[in-house]
């Protein structure tokens, strides 16, 4: 049977449909005689992280500036294990980085910059494009400021927004240290 009581056979009352027809609201129902314990307060649970990548430590760093206790799970046991050399561009996600960073390691951000002194002076974000074979110039993307898109390294992101995070390395659900 679906929400409302069928009306194929005869018309049907307001009270059967669930709407109140006076100022009186209905009685709740009956508690079950025996309840389960209540569950910890929301509060008092710690949100569980799986991966201290850049997404993970960026939820992680998110969620204590608002007073909500974290748990970060790893499987490598250094930042260095994978895509430590790889730079990514952070251009429409920028401004919600550094909203969702405390504002202490947002304005750290350039630590993680892969050319600082390039960005200093202007040039970091044209992004020239080679053909190899031939050293012609075949695209260069146009210029932005620091503020619209900046390039950083991976591995430098990941320690910065790893600070002040305890991460816990498991492998296989055995505990093997902390990272950071």
């Amino acid at each position: 049977m679906g929400l409302w009581p069928s009306t194929a056979s005869r018309p049907f009352s307001m009270s059967e449909a669930g709407v109140p027809t006076t100022d009186r609201q209905p009685a709740p129902p009956p508690r079950p005689r025996s309840s389960p314990a209540p569950a910890p307060a929301p509060a008092e649970l710690p949100v569980l992280i799986v991966g201290a990548g850049v997404s993970g430590l960026l939820l992680a760093q998110a969620l204590r500036r608002r007073g909500v206790a974290v748990r970060v799970f790893e499987r490598d046991t250094d930042f260095a294990t994978r895509g430590i050399g790889w730079g990514l561009t952070l251009h429409w996600s920028l401004p919600a980085l550094k909203t969702l960073l405390p504002p202490e390691l947002a304005a750290r951000l350039p630590e993680a910059y892969v050319d600082r002194a390039a960005v200093a002076a202007g040039a970091a974000s044209r992004f020239p494009f080679y053909d190899l074979s031939t050293a012609r110039l075949v695209l260069a993307v146009p210029p932005a400021s620091e503020a619209e898109r900046v390039r950083v390294s991976r591995g430098r992101l990941r320690t910065l927004l790893a600070t002040g995070i305890d991460v816990e390395v498991r492998v296989g659900g055995a505990p093997l240290g902390r990272l950071g």
